[in-house]
């Protein structure tokens, strides 16, 4: 009779091999990761409710909406708390970095529980079980924290709360089962989980409870050197603080250095006034106030005429003179809230709130300002065309108000032309 050996392609001998071993451990680690990744895929998340529901639903209770609410906008972006720049950059940070954390502290915990497997066998068995769930459930959390746009507040109590649990359970482990890699694992948390929340609140509040748990955990557990643990968790807890220190005051450095990249990108250095770009990203929120306040946005357009012909005469210092002396006439005889924005060469743009103006009655006090100014000095009478329009934000855009002031600025420059020729002289 034939013996059949132990294994189908390889020897008896080969399995019990500590090279073998650890390459089974690596090959049960990614199995399990790609096992709870493609579970995490088929975990169902809520759709977002369309506002057309909203309002149908309103009417079934006989209710209507608020004419000035935004019910009609669905919100992507975080809300208003978040404007400050520091918080802004911190909450984008924490929506980055923390489903990464989840991913990379399941993985962790699924590895040392089959390390801890190899190393021990069955005699922490119930161990390897919490911590093959808590690996599991952690990547879970980093696929549904990943895929959705949360608010940063929620992902960043999230982690912190999960962070608490783990250790909670850890030290729970390390007394009651005997685990002995399970408290060194506890106080690798409480280092690491303050600098990846990117907030104080929560990271104070964790390291409370935090070291509450090891507290208990020191009391309650019979046998466990109970100074010893409480030191360790303090000091793990300061240096997770500190990290975290450092970290936002670098956060806050790199925010200092963006607003001031924002601010020269959004003014003109020549007048101080807006560029077109800085003044294009306000017009949503001017656009948004005016619907708010059932207001029309209004939009004016400036031009000096004909200063080609005075640069070519008197140089381009004085047509720089001749730009700034206007701009300043711009901005003082605008209204309190109106954006000034320098949007050419010899060309300005203002938006505000309100009806539309006199074209004719803006321009003679802008053009009485650039002559108080004093640019001309007997040079050249500089002469200022403007176009206005106005109109309700929800059922017109800026382009299109841009383009009816514009129309009507160039044919006030057409029809004033024999004037400005006549005044001239020959």
């Amino acid at each position: 009779m034939i013996a059949t050996p132990a294994g189908f392609l390889l020897e008896d001998s080969v399995f019990n091999e500590s090279w073998f071993q650890v390459l089974a451990a690596i090959v049960a680690f990614n199995t399990l990761v790609y096992v709870g990744l493609s579970l995490s895929k088929l975990v169902p998340l809520p759709s977002q409710i369309h506002p057309s529901r909203v309002r149908e639903w309103l009417a079934l209770a006989n209710r209507s909406p608020d004419p000035r609410s935004a019910v009609d906008e669905i919100m992507t972006t975080e809300p208003n708390s978040e404007a400050d720049p520091y918080q802004r950059l911190r909450g984008e940070i924490a929506r980055r970095d923390i489903p990464q954390a989840f991913s990379l502290l399941g993985g962790f915990i699924i590895l040392m529980g089959v390390v801890e497997l190899i190393a021990f066998g069955t005699q922490y068995a119930l161990s390897v079980l919490i911590q093959f769930s808590a690996g599991v459930l952690m990547l879970f959390m980093s696929q549904i924290l990943g895929r959705r746009d949360f608010q940063a507040r929620t992902v960043t109590w999230s982690w912190v709360i999960a962070s608490a649990i783990l250790v909670g359970i850890a030290i729970a482990d390390a007394g009651i089962v005997g685990a002995p890699l399970s408290l060194a694992y506890s106080l690798i948390i409480m280092v690491a989980f303050a600098p990846i929340a990117v907030a104080w609140r929560p990271a104070l509040v964790g390291a409370a409870v935090m070291f509450l748990s090891s507290i208990i955990g020191s009391l309650t557990v019979p046998g466990q050197d109970d100074w010893r643990t409480i030191t360790a968790a303090f000091v793990a807890l300061v240096v997770g603080l500190i990290l975290l220190h450092l970290r936002l005051s670098a956060l806050d450095e790199i925010s200092d250095a963006e607003a001031r990249t924002r601010a020269v990108a959004a003014t003109d250095s020549l007048t101080g006034l807006l560029t077109p770009n800085g003044l294009l990203s306000l017009m949503p929120t001017l656009g948004a106030i005016a619907e708010r306040e059932d207001d029309h946005v209004c939009v004016m357009v400036f031009q000096i005429e004909d200063v080609a012909a005075a640069v070519h005469e008197y140089g381009i210092r004085y047509g720089k003179d001749l730009v700034v002396a206007t701009a300043a006439a711009v901005q003082e005889h605008s209204r309190t809230g109106d954006l000034v924005a320098h949007w050419d060469r010899d060309r300005f743009v203002v938006a505000g709130l309100g009806s539309q103006p006199n074209a004719d009655s803006v321009a003679d006090r802008v053009q009485q300002g650039i002559n108080d100014s004093a640019v001309s000095l007997g040079k050249w009478l500089p002469h200022v065309t403007v176009g206005t329009a106005a109109a309700d934000p929800r059922v017109s855009t800026f382009d299109g108000l841009l383009e009816q002031a514009q129309q009507q600025m160039t044919t006030a420059a057409i029809s004033d032309r024999p004037n400005r020729e006549k005044a001239a002289g020959p």
